[in-house]
């Protein structure tokens, strides 16, 4: 953990040296969570803005965690939504009625999107290599395992952390209980998954019912998934 936190802080005190703000991507997660605290040591609250894309607008377990977040950091967090659920929403998935957006967003719409409204350039991101070949090669590509990216002011301080270290680190900051819960089915957040929306139409009606208001047919997939587990077959993709 040592020698983690003397790479981290150097990628950091590298970036800090040149762009007095930043933007996070902050999605609620363990990995994000993180970087937060961590951006706070060379930061101050007014110089990090960050932005959330959820994939089912005011879910209240969700907002919960992120305004408590809000509070314990003193920053702002803008909120948009998930090209996914754009996606979803065009293709008319789980509705009977398509919505026809004026543009589709993409990820880097939003990352463009945050640096003309906050006038900062360099975004932080909690991507880490050890999540998926892909991953590693992009964050190899680009920061050539550094964290930092110059070039394409981009930072990911915690890029070459296990998910264990992230945790650990959480437990000793004391911010364990600032996580999104997802009751351990989706480690990258909110999902369609079936069994993800068994296990908040169980833990949270509320915002079970919520879904079901945008998307009718999710109360049948949950129904779907629910026959699927009783006759002991695999869950579905978050897609199927």
């Amino acid at each position: 953990m040592t020698s983690l936190l003397t790479q981290t802080k150097a990628a950091l005190e590298l970036a800090r040296s040149q762009h007095e703000e930043i933007i996070i991507s902050y999605s609620g997660g363990k990995d994000s969570l993180c970087c937060l605290d961590l951006l706070t040591r060379y930061w101050e609250p007014h110089q990090i803005h960050g932005y959330f894309l959820y994939m089912m607008p005011n879910l209240e377990f969700e907002q919960s965690k992120i305004k408590r977040a809000v509070r314990k950091f003193g920053i702002h967090i803008d909120q948009f939504p998930h090209p996914e659920l754009q996606k979803m929403l065009r293709e008319g998935y789980l509705t009977t009625r398509p919505v026809n957006f004026s543009r589709n967003m993409k990820y880097a719409d939003y990352y463009e999107l945050m640096r003309d409204r906050t006038g900062a350039k360099l975004i932080c991101f909690g991507q880490r290599m050890q999540e998926s070949l892909q991953r590693r090669g992009m964050i190899m590509s680009t920061t050539g395992g550094t964290g930092y990216d110059p070039r394409l002011a981009k930072l990911f301080p915690i890029c070459q952390w296990n998910s264990k270290s992230v945790s650990h680190y959480l437990q000793s900051r004391k911010l364990s209980d600032l996580i999104v819960d997802t009751g351990g089915l989706d480690t990258s957040g909110v999902s369609l998954a079936g069994h993800f929306l068994i296990w908040l139409e169980e833990r949270h009606p509320e915002d079970f019912e919520r879904v079901c208001r945008l998307l009718p047919f999710a109360r049948a997939k949950s129904m779907r998934e629910r026959q699927r587990l009783a006759k002991g077959l695999t869950v579905m993709g978050n897609r199927s």
